[in-house]
């Protein structure tokens, strides 16, 4: 049995994860030193006080129901908090918790393991960021594209139109030579293959 006790404290003790125990009050009696260095408070510092001191204030009410809960029904397996460390920044632990139970089964308290998940979901936000702002460049590329595109379509369209109606006009006077209208075919011709040329130059650029 000793050297079972042995083991899990120096498993307690070494282990890279926040490990906290919580009596039936609501208030620590063990921390484990990797929780006591990832929130720069002592040991002497930790043991007795109220669990709930650690999170942020706008947390406190929630672990208070949460806790209360967990007498009765037990704990949520997994759940997130903060912690605020002892300068005030804050660290973020995803913790699995586990009911402790005395020798004739009643309710003894909380052990929770946590693991500190701050860097992993501060790299997440950033890369969120970065998508986002690649999101952004490309409507941006985009809009820009299509004003481009407008631009550059519109001359070739105007002059089709304007052909067109010319050639409308001259069928209407009854006074249009085939040359004429050869001319006028041939201009709507050119600037239909100009717009299409423009469309091609979009598509590469996309493609």
């Amino acid at each position: 049995i000793r050297a079972s006790e042995a083991r899990w404290r120096s498993l307690l003790t070494d282990v890279q994860l926040a490990v906290i125990g919580v009596d039936p009050r609501g208030r620590i009696n063990y921390a484990n030193p990797f929780l006591e260095r990832l929130i720069d408070y002592p040991a002497e510092d930790l043991t007795g006080r109220p669990v709930a001191s650690l999170l942020p204030e706008s947390d406190r009410a929630e672990l208070a129901e949460r806790l209360a809960a967990a007498a009765q029904t037990g704990p949520r397996p997994h759940s997130q908090w903060d912690l605020v460390c002892a300068s005030g920044a804050r660290r973020s632990l995803a913790w699995s918790t586990v009911r402790l139970n005395d020798p004739d089964g009643g309710y003894a308290g909380l052990l929770s393991i946590g693991e500190d998940i701050t860097d992993r979901l501060a790299a997440e936000r950033n890369l969120e960021r970065t998508r986002e702002l690649e999101r952004l460049g490309r409507a941006n590329m985009l809009g820009e594209l299509v004003s481009t595109l407008a631009h550059e379509l519109n001359q070739p369209l105007a002059a089709i139109l304007s052909n067109a109606q010319a050639a409308r006009r001259f069928l209407a006077s009854g006074s249009a030579g085939v040359e004429e209208l050869r001319e006028i075919l041939d201009d709507i011709v050119r600037d239909d293959k100009r717009a299409g040329e423009v469309i091609q130059r979009l598509r590469l650029m996309l493609s």
